[in-house]
Order: structure tokens, then C-alpha cells, then sequence
């Protein structure tokens, strides 16, 4: 089954930020920085290996199964490309089963056939074609998101030949959204492209025998979702309303002209309710949805496509979480597994063919998370991708009835020496009773206990079992703070919860967004940050997704100093409370929103953080609005819904927007920008360092400008540079450990003294 959950056209969290880093010339720390504060540490791990170029990543299976393509760097280079490697015989993997050594170890990667040869920003993201025939990716020039459709035949390189690339979208200034495939139509795809208008992205069919571009639909209006059948022909539409901010579904009774048939409205979705259409059933007559309409988190549903829209059948729900990701039949085009995610990612198991299978799968490594990552068009080969929060991801092949997996590749096998931190989940209540889903990494040391006490680790909820029909979650506001998640003292006026009296330097890593959220994983950020002696704390704050309609909704109108922002506050105060940080330690550091979070955290409360570091994030939130792309209009309404009209209310803006509250500020900051950042753009950078130089002329004010990249780092050199210059602060500012001095020569940074 093709393609068909679209990318949200929102302020993203931008992966880059995980894997984020820097510096050209750092500076040491400044004498008198508590560089040895933090004593028993395991030993450093080079920055390089943590924030550098993996030898290989993102594996993808052939259709046939004979073959693995993956992502690593060319010889002599640190710039990503696609390699594919052909899988040995069963024999060879037999011999290989229950092994530490993975195929890649084992055999290496000299044999393998490279098919991409960028040799600048790199390519990471690709699919193949459902024949096995090639791959293609899109990729943009510098981070200006106006990314192209390239293929890559593979006839040539079968025959030992350099693959030729070829751009199926060579037309200037325009970006390629959305690309759908299917399996039973090989050899075209439908692409959604502003080739005619700047501000309207319409349907094209792309040939991909003779490279034909044809327009199929003019876009109406604010269409920003497309849904096929199972002949790949369009047959229905997702638009937003921006009047109200409603979203509504159209579909189409009877094939025909694109431009010339007859739409009829399904229903609607008001502003508020939480949605996402999954995609037709096999028969056309049925469309999955995850809905939240008449419930707080989203259900995954069956409903008919006849007017009145009947709910048929009610597939899987959790009263703690919205649905996280669902996998279908790509044949029988029906919900195969479900998960939800309120801390951990958990599996509700719908084909009864796979329970059995999918229990052994988790059981096969327990304390991780198993995601099926990609299977052959026989069913027979499965990609299994196991993932936990310290240690690098993890990629294994299952061959159906050949037990157990067999161990492909780990992302980063040289991080195996050292010890990497976990990332505990904990829950932690705001100032009115509102429960905040939140992660916290802390440094590995003798004085760190294992667990957490239940009493700091707060109300954590186990999703197993909790399907349709259990009881309400407690992520909602109450009208007394839980003694569980609180430190305060009990009705009997002694403690309830005894402090760990660790008063670790701690960072606050705020996610981008902001209606997005924080996952537990590996992220190269946290993990650097805990090695050098830093406890991290991440807060799913209200507006966060994935945690109900009502979670998300209470963060409507609350930027700046509403309370969005106090869950931070709150956070901080709750790691300073249980013993856990400094109180005269903490630096706030976040990408895009989080940078705005950043920013607001220094600017609304100034005296809470030592330092803070802001990657593309917005200063004024007026301007940002104003540069909005032109492709974005479809969804401005719902941003003004959101945030607020910070446009045509000046007061407003002004109290919401750091750039009006720079007198306020106290403590350190940096910047990080993009040149070509087309979401946040770089004059939000260039008028609050220009705002707190002028206001701070000797405040530690540093600005780091990548006129290459856009919103985030793809350059593998842009983003060591970065780290290790995130390193020099917090340890200039906090106290942490520094490792060497690394010189990232091929880096574009930089420095900003004047704007």
C-alpha cells in the first residue's frame, strides 16, 4: 500500500536539532567555571562519534527482499549518499544468527554500490521504486525547501556502469511536497508541486519511463491532503477551512476528469477536534480516519464514504494517547497494528495473523522498542528497526519461519565501549494540577540511583491494555497538585518525597513544533549533554501533540507568558525541588519553537536560567508571521487560532515577542541561524543579537551563522561544528567537562559581530 499518511506542514522539530553541531575555533572554558564540579563520570566520548557521520544508517529492503540500501558516507568524504548492498544467501545468515557481529561488521561495505554522488548536503531521505527498479529522493538546495524529485535508474549500476541521476522536477523556485507511489503502478507517481503558483500546491503525474510531467488537478483551493484508491486514481481530498479553521474531507463518487468531476463533502472536522485521515480501504467504499470527535484522544476508525459518514467499525483507541503511527496490509489494504505513545511507543496488534509474532518480537529484546521498518512484496523478509534511549539504534532481518533475527547494523557500533545515559520517563504537574508527559536523562554517577523514586517519577502510565472503554487518564487538570508528582509537604506535615541532593548542572532541551513532541530515544544532544556532566530534562508542555485534544488545546493563546511557557518554569522548579538540579545551573536551549522558548525563558524569566542557547528560533513573533512561505497561507488561519494575531494586535505581539523584552535578560545567550531558513528566517536572528548587544554590549552574546543551511543542520561538518560549540558553552556557563579541541575544516560557520 502506498504511501498515504502526509507530512504536517508545521514548525518542525526539525531531526537536525537531534544530531546537532558545532564550532570553528572554540573557546575554552572561562577561568573560574566549575570544569571539575561534576566528579565520576564514565569516560568522554569524542564528539565525533556522537555527533559525527555514521558509517552507515537508514536501511531500506528491497522489494524482492535481495537487496539493502542505506545511507553513508562517500570514500574520503562526511557527506551522506545511498549505497546498496546485495544480501547474502540464507547459509550466510544462519551462520550469523544470535551474533554481536552484525552482516555490516562482518562483511564491511567495500563491495557495496554507491548510487547517489552529492557532495555537498547529502541525501538521507530515499524510497525505492516498487519494481526494484530505482530510487528516489528529494532533496533542496542549501535549506530552502524547495526540494526537487530525483531517480536513480539501477539498470547501469547492475551492470557495474556509475548510476546517472536524474531531476524529474527541474523546474526553478518550485517545491515538491508530497510523492505517492503504489506497487501495482510501478512506473509513475503522483507528486503535489507550486509550479504554477507560489502559494498552491496541484497534482502532477510524473512518467518515470519518459520523464513526462503532467498536470492532473488544479488546486481548487486549500487542499493539503491527497488520497487514492486502489486503482491509483484520486478519489478523495482533505481541505482546510480558513475561516473557522475546520478541516473537511471531499470525495468522488465516479472516475473521470480530475478538474471536471464532482466532489461531495464527507464531513467535517471542526477547529479543536483532532484528525488525521489515514486512507481507503481496498473496496473504495470505506476510509480509515483517526478521530478525536467526541473523545479526547484519537480513535482509529473504519467509516463509510456514503453521506452521513457512519462510524462502521471502531478499530483501536488508549485513553492516555493519540494514535502514534499505523501500519496496513499492503495487499489487503486493512490496519495490521496500531501504536500509541504517551511515554513509550506501545503496539495494539489488529491481524490476528501477527499477534504471535509481534509478542515474540518485542519479547526478542526486551526494554526496547521494535518498529517494523520495511518487508518484501512476498511477506517473507522483514526489516525490524529496535531503538531504546542509550544505545544506537539497532537494524535486524527476519525471514518468515527462520528464527531468531539477525543482526544487520547498529547505526553507530563505536559508541559500544562507552556508556551512554537513560532517558526515564516521568510525569510531572504543573501549577493547575495539568500532568506534563516529560523525560529525564541524568548523568551516569555513583550518587545516581537506578530508578527513580515513584514519588519524583510522578503518576507514570503503562498503555498495555488500556484499550477502548478504560478509564479516563489523568493528563488532565485537577483541582490539587497529586502528591505523587510533588515534593511538597503531606497532610501531615511531614515530607512526602525525600530529595535526591544531586544539584546536578542541568539543561532544559525545549522541542521545536510547537505542536509536536518529545520521544524517548537515542538523541545526540541529550547524550552529549549527560557525558559532559549535565542532567537533561525534556517537557511535553501543553500544546504538545499526541496526548488528546484537550492537552493540545489548553496551549491555544499561550506563548510567551501564558502557560506554555510556565510548564517549563514549572519543570524547572519540580528538578529543583526533588534535588535533582542547581537552582544557579540551568541553561534553556531548544530549535525552532524551542528556540522561541529560549528566548522567552531568558526574557519572562530571567533570573530562572544561567544561560540559553536559541537554534532558529523566533524573536518577534509578528515578523516571523509576516515572512510566513507563500504555500503557508493554507494554513494561517489555524497558526492565528493557535498563537493569536500577533499581526493586527501590536500589544499583543509585543507581549508574547522576546525581541520587546531584551532589558530583561541576565545570563549568556547563543545563536544558531540558517541562512536560507525559509520558516524562521534570518532576520529573527539578526534583530535580538543586534537588540542585546546594543541593550548588553559586554554580556557573553554569540551568534553563529551557516549561510548553507536552512531550518537545522543537514551538513555533517555544520552540525559537529555546532556541538562542539554548544560543548564550550554549557561548560563556560555551567561547568561541565570539554573534549578536545576539534578544528571542523570543512564547516561553513560563521561568526556574527555585527548585523
Amino acid at each position: 500500500m502506498m504511501q498515504l499518511l502526509a507530512i504536517l506542514l508545521a514548525w518542525a522539530v526539525a531531526s537536525a536539532v537531534a544530531a546537532a553541531g558545532a564550532a570553528a575555533a572554540p573557546q575554552e572554558p572561562a577561568a573560574g567555571a566549575k570544569a571539575a564540579a561534576v566528579t565520576g563520570l564514565p569516560p568522554l566520548i569524542p564528539m565525533p562519534l556522537l555527533m559525527g557521520t555514521a558509517n552507515y544508517t537508514n536501511p531500506s529492503l528491497s522489494p524482492d527482499g535481495k537487496y539493502l540500501a542505506y545511507v553513508g558516507p562517500s570514500k574520503g568524504s562526511s557527506v551522506y549518499n545511498v549505497f546498496i548492498k546485495q544480501l547474502p544467501p540464507a547459509s550466510r545468515f544462519a551462520s550469523l544468527a544470535g551474533k554481536h557481529q552484525g552482516l555490516f561488521e562482518a562483511e564491511g561495505t567495500a563491495g557495496d554500490k554507491q548510487v547517489t554522488f552529492d557532495k555537498k548536503r547529502g541525501v538521507t531521505s530515499y524510497f525505492w521504486l516498487w519494481d526494484g527498479s530505482g530510487i528516489i529522493y528529494q532533496q533542496d538546495a542549501d535549506g530552502d525547501e524547495k526540494y526537487h524529485l530525483y531517480l536513480v535508474p539501477l539498470q547501469s549500476l547492475m551492470a557495474g556502469q556509475r548510476p546517472k541521476v536524474k531531476d524529474l522536477t527541474s523546474f526553478k523556485g518550485v517545491r515538491v511536497d508530497e510523492v505517492f507511489r503504489d506497487k501495482d503502478h510501478p512506473r509513475q507517481v503522483y507528486v503535489t508541486m507550486n509550479k504554477d503558483n507560489p502559494a498552491r500546491f496541484d497534482l502532477h503525474r510524473i512518467d518515470l519511463d519518459s520523464g513526462k510531467v503532467e498536470r492532473m488537478l488544479v488546486n481548487p483551493g486549500p487542499i493539503i491532503y491527497w488520497y487514492f484508491d486502489s486503482n491509483f486514481t484520486l478519489k478523495g481530498v482533505l481541505s482546510y477551512n480558513n475561516s473557522d479553521g475546520s478541516k473537511y474531507m471531499l470525495v468522488r463518487d465516479k472516475p473521470g476528469n480530475y478538474n471536471t468531476s464532482s466532489w461531495r463533502r464527507l464531513f467535517t472536522w471542526s477547529f479543536g477536534d483532532d484528525g488525521q485521515v489515514l486512507g481507503f480501504n481496498k473496496a473504495g467504499d470505506q476510509l480509515f480516519v483517526a478521530s478525536s470527535v467526541g473523545r479526547d484522544t484519537t480513535e482509529v476508525q473504519a467509516i463509510s464514504i456514503q453521506p452521513g459518514a457512519k462510524v462502521l467499525r471502531r478499530i483501536a483507541s488508549n485513553p492516555y494517547a493519540d494514535m502514534d503511527d499505523v501500519i496496513f496490509d499492503p495487499d489487503t489494504w486493512e490496519p495490521q497494528m496500531v501504536a500509541f505513545n504517551y511515554h513509550k511507543s506501545q503496539w495494539t496488534v489488529i491481524d490476528p495473523t501477527l499477534k504471535a509474532l509481534g509478542t515474540r518480537l518485542e519479547e526478542f529484546k526486551p526494554g526496547f522498542e521494535v518498529e517494523l521498518a520495511g518487508r518484501s512484496k512476498d511477506r517473507q523478509t522483514l526489516l525490524l528497526r529496535y531503538s531504546n534511549s542509550n544505545s544506537s539504534p539497532s537494524w535486524y532481518l527476519y525471514r518468515q519461519g527462520k528464527w531468531p533475527p539477525v543482526l544487520l547494523l547498529e547505526d553507530r557500533p563505536e559508541l559500544r565501549p562507552y556508556s551512554l545515559a537513560a532517558s526515564r520517563p516521568v510525569v510531572i504537574t504543573a501549577r493547575d494540577g495539568l500532568q506534563l508527559p516529560a523525560y529525564l536523562t541524568l548523568p551516569i554517577l555513583p550518587a545516581v540511583p537506578k530508578d527513580l523514586p515513584a514519588c519524583i517519577a510522578g503518576p507514570v502510565p503503562d498503555l498495555r491494555g488500556a484499550g477502548t472503554g478504560a478509564a479516563k487518564p489523568p493528563a488532565q487538570i485537577t483541582t490539587e497538585r497529586s502528591s505523587s508528582s510533588s515534593s511538597s509537604s503531606s497532610s501531615s506535615g511531614k515530607p512526602s518525597c525525600k530529595p535526591l541532593q544531586l544539584q546536578l548542572p542541568m539543561v532544559l532541551l525545549v522541542h521545536g513544533g510547537p505542536w509536536a513532541r518529545d520521544y524517548w530515544d537515542t538523541n545526540s544532544q541529550v547524550q552529549m549533554a549527560s557525558n559532559r556532566g549535565y542532567a537533561v530534562l525534556q517537557v511535553n508542555f501543553r500544546g504538545s501533540t499526541g496526548f488528546g485534544k484537550r492537552f493540545l488545546n489548553l496551549g491555544n493563546g499561550q506563548w510567551g507568558v501564558g502557560t506554555m511557557q510556565q510548564d517549563l518554569t514549572d519543570a524547572v522548579q519540580w528538578a529543583i525541588k526533588n534535588g535533582i538540579a542547581d537552582p544557579k545551573r540551568i541553561c534553556i536551549a531548544g530549535g525552532s519553537y524551542g528556540g522561541y522558548a529560549a528566548l522567552a525563558g531568558l526574557t519572562f524569566t530571567p533570573n530562572l536560567y544561567k544561560c540559553g542557547i536559541d537554534m532558529y528560533g523566533i524573536s518577534n513573533v509578528a515578523t516571523t508571521m509576516k515572512a510566513m512561505p507563500p504555500y503557508w497561507g493554507v494554513i494561517r488561519f489555524r497558526f492565528y487560532k493557535r498563537i493569536g494575531d500577533p499581526v493586527s494586535n501590536a500589544t499583543y505581539n509585543q507581549q508574547i515577542s522576546p525581541l520587546f523584552h531584551v532589558d530583561k535578560i541576565r545570563s549568556p545567550l547563543m545563536i544558531g541561524q540558517g541562512a536560507n531558513d525559509p520558516r524562521v528566517v534570518k532576520r529573527e536572528a539578526d534583530q535580538i543579537y543586534k537588540a542585546v548587544k546594543q541593550r548588553h554590549p559586554k554580556m557573553d552574546v554569540q551568534y553563529v551563522l551557516y549561510p548553507d543551511e536552512g531550518h537545522g543542520w543537514m551538513r555533517p561538518d555544520n552540525k559537529l561544528d555546532w556541538a562542539l560549540r554548544m560543548e564550550r558553552f554549557y561548560a563556560r556557563h555551567l561547568g561541565g567537562r570539554v573534549g578536545l579541541d576539534v578544528k571542523v575544516r570543512g564547516s561553513s560557520a560563521q561568526l556574527i559581530t555585527k548585523v
